[in-house]
């Protein structure tokens, strides 16, 4: 059984962290929100008697109703709900993998999740780094669903869904070619140990985790595709562990996890 390192940048932390502050929100509008009818009473109770200015009156009302919207769409913690589904769905789709290399992978391998790597020049996210004595080694997940067609080639691939029996229509988005994607992190991660004085074979892959997703792509890549609909998980295990192009010992593993980790604490 593999080691799993989590840091700051873990995206679970992050859905966390997005659910308290909602829930902190909620909790301040239940304890406001009762303020607006306890000041219309008031007013009913001892200005509207006193005062025949009709416009006065409806000034009040107008007053009281954008308050009462104020409050509904009051956003203190500048959550953002769109970018919250898509942790969710992330979360998902690294949870599922995470669990499955850290049962299958050896013991002394260890399961990056969500490091970041910056150099003046550039910057990227990972989703997993997996470092062992075969090197190390970049998943991209994707946690998508419906048709996706692509060459290996193209800037973008095309997704197809249908919402289901009683809605028979497709509709279609356009997603970013996740191999270009990991290629870039690639490149990326390479200068970043050489930044580093840190010298290690690196290989990167693209793993789709949902269970209903269909690959239709084309094109030949060093980059492997893997999916869960495929034996996916088995098959990244023995990718990862079958590696011979290059052995790490552990001192070197050692100082590889420390470096990825110090910088995302």
């Amino acid at each position: 059984m593999a080691k799993l390192c989590k840091t700051k940048n873990d995206l679970e932390i992050k859905l966390s962290q997005y659910k308290r502050s909602r829930l902190k929100t909620v909790l301040l509008k239940i304890l406001i929100m009762p303020v607006l009818p306890s000041i219309t009473i008031l007013y009913l109770k001892f200005v509207a008697g006193t005062v025949e200015n009709f416009f006065f009156h409806a000034l009040f009302f107008v007053v009281i109703v954008v308050m009462f919207g104020y409050i509904i769409h009051w956003n203190p913690f500048n959550l953002d709900k769109k970018e919250a589904e898509m942790i969710n769905h992330g979360v998902q789709g690294e949870r599922f993998l995470t669990t499955m290399l850290v049962k299958y992978l050896p013991k002394d391998y260890y399961v990056l999740r969500n490091i970041v790597i910056s150099s003046p020049t550039s910057k990227a996210e990972i989703d997993i780094i997996v470092v062992g004595e075969t090197g190390v080694f970049i998943v991209e997940i994707k946690n998508w669903v419906g048709e996706i067609k692509g060459d290996l080639y193209d800037q973008n691939w095309t997704q197809t869904k249908r919402r289901g029996y009683r809605y028979p229509k497709a509709y279609h988005s356009t997603l970013h070619n996740p191999v270009k994607q990991v290629k870039r992190q690639l490149r990326y991660l390479i200068d970043y140990l050489k930044n580093n004085s840190v010298n290690s074979w690196v290989e990167a892959s693209v793993f789709f985790s949902s269970g209903t997703v269909f690959l239709e792509v084309t094109g030949e890549s060093d980059v492997p595709i893997f999916s869960t609909q495929q034996q996916g998980v088995k098959n990244l295990v023995s990718y990862i562990t079958s590696n011979d192009k290059s052995k790490i010992d552990a001192n070197k593993i050692d100082k590889l996890v420390t470096l990825f980790v110090s910088n995302n604490q």
